[in-house]
């Protein structure tokens, strides 16, 4: 059985890398695109509220829609939950729990 087991390790090291890699990659780009994400939302939150003044609610509304889904609540959060989950799994494939 540890024979199977160190030769399934053996296999699946090449995926288990490459899976490291592509979260260290995502982790780093999700945390610089949070940080200027957060700066565009807010200026565009500022122009949706002016919008719905001047212009018309409609397009006020959809420009708040808009500067919600790419502030640090919206989409980023998403993706850094799906990151976790990544994490996890990755985490789980090297040291299965034991019971």
């Amino acid at each position: 059985m540890t024979a199977l087991r160190f030769a399934g390790r053996i296999l699946l090291s090449p995926v288990l890398l490459a899976l490291k890699l592509l979260l260290l990659f995502s982790t780093f780009l999700a945390a610089v695109s949070m940080g200027l994400l957060s700066i565009v939302s807010s200026l565009l939150g500022i122009m949706a509220v002016l919008v719905m003044f001047t212009v018309s609610m409609e397009s006020g509304v959809a420009l708040m829609v808009l500067a919600w889904l790419i502030s640090p609540i919206g989409l980023p959060l998403l993706a850094e939950k799906l990151l976790h989950f990544l994490s996890d799994l990755q985490y789980s494939t090297i040291e299965p729990e034991i019971h």
